[in-house]
């Protein structure tokens, strides 16, 4: 339990971090500007999904199973090889990035600088799960949540302290940068990375797993397509606003994340050992504790949401009730429990990947539908409503079909079907 507060604090100042990169930011560009930068981090982001090809999920699992085996030799080579697979995916990825970057930032340094952000951020992210999997907690939250805005946060404050004109595209990937480099350097303090003389693709591409890629792309796809919706159906403004309320409101969900960082490879031990009681009190007491720090989030959220919007300009300020719709939505799906991380560390990818892929399809008819009918609080509104009927839904299945309870607000069967 001491860890797991540990890891929200970690968690807590990430999305202080996160609010004052995207606050200087705001400040520093206009809104047009704004909404270009969002745009490009969105592209970088979704392409970066198709770059992780899964590994992301799939390695946690991997490596904390041979981390239980203590097998040093095992974990090196396969974190070698799923680097490696990421690098040359990526490669083959950025000239349909550039083209996309190019009609959709307008910007030179945008399309030079997007291959470099791809590869960069994908390596990151799998360094992450991969400390997740050996159990560095706290390196895999700063690597994964805290350093990114950690360095925006100085980079752009120095900027506008000193009132220099600043490239954005140029920061981010400089940024990027300097968090794979603190990610490989965490990798090889713990023993669980050395570079090969060789590589051989046709043995790295045994580490993919399909149904997790599947599932990777999918939540990308509901994570950020929206934003790609708003542009083309909107303006780029209204991703600006979009993109700040969004990512606002996810201080909400970096308890949830927390949790998941901590119990996703402790599901996957218990489950590899049938202690099946064991991982249900697990599921329980975590989305006790989420629930109780949430609540408290969320009513904070929503009485100073004028005030925490304000630090972006007058603009923002006066949307501060979109900021209050994705505040609950997030603060539904919370509460809901870990039902997507349960079934993924239990073999049970499909489902998770079925019901993603409804979601995403539902998202690219309803964000469209609803952008060029009405206008962003509409759009905002489908898309939080969308969130919560996933996050609902898959607590459903994990509660009826497998005889877990991911929350303790949902009652628990008696003998738990794992």
């Amino acid at each position: 339990m001491v860890k797991t507060v540990k890891l929200l604090l970690l968690k807590i100042l990430s999305a202080v971090l996160t609010y004052s990169a995207n606050a200087l930011i705001t400040n520093l560009l206009s809104l047009k500007d704004t909404g270009y930068y969002f745009l490009f981090i969105t592209i970088v982001t979704l392409f970066s999904g198709i770059n992780k090809l899964g590994l992301d999920f799939s390695s946690v699992k991997t490596v904390s199973l041979l981390h239980s085996k203590n097998d040093i030799a095992a974990i090196r080579t396969y974190n070698y090889d799923i680097l490696a697979v990421i690098v040359f995916f990526g490669l083959i990825l950025c000239l349909p990035l550039s083209i996309v970057t190019f009609f959709s930032v307008h910007s030179v340094s945008a399309v030079l600088l997007s291959g470099v952000a791809l590869i960069l951020l994908t390596m990151k992210d799998v360094i992450a799960s991969i400390l997740r999997g050996i159990q560095k907690y706290y390196e895999a939250g700063f690597i994964q949540n805290s350093s990114l805005p950690l360095v925006l946060v100085i980079i752009f404050g120095f900027s506008y302290w000193r009132h220099w004109a600043i490239n954005p595209y140029i920061a981010y990937a400089a940024c990027v940068l300097f968090c794979f480099c603190i990610g490989i350097f965490f990798l090889h303090r713990n023993q669980a990375f050395s570079f090969k003389k060789s590589f051989s693709f046709l043995a790295a591409k045994n580490v993919i797993n399909y149904n997790k890629y599947l599932i990777s792309l999918f939540f990308m796809g509901i994570t950020w397509l929206p934003n790609v919706l708003v542009s083309i159906f909107l303006d780029v403004e209204s991703v600006a606003l979009f993109n700040v309320v969004n990512r606002s409101a996810i201080i909400i969900s970096f308890i949830y994340i927390a949790v998941e960082a901590y119990i996703q490879p402790k599901i996957a031990a218990y489950h590899d050992r049938s202690e099946y009681t064991e991982l249900q009190t697990l599921l329980v007491k975590m989305s006790k504790l989420s629930f109780v720090i949430s609540s408290i989030v969320v009513v904070g959220c929503i009485a100073f949401a004028s005030l925490i919007m304000g630090f972006f300009g007058k603009i923002y300020e006066s949307n501060s009730n979109l900021f209050v719709i994705m505040s609950i939505a997030q603060y539904l799906n919370v509460i809901t429990g870990s039902a997507a991380t349960f079934m993924m560390m239990t073999n049970r990818e499909v489902v998770v990947r079925n019901v993603y892929l409804i979601t995403l399809i539902g998202i690219c008819i309803i964000i469209p539908f609803v952008s060029y009918l009405f206008n962003i609080y509409y759009t905002v509104l489908a898309y939080a409503v969308c969130l919560i009927i996933l996050n609902v839904v898959l607590a459903i299945i994990a509660r009826v079909k497998y005889k877990t309870s991911v929350s303790f607000l949902i009652p628990i069967y008696l003998k738990p079907n794992i």
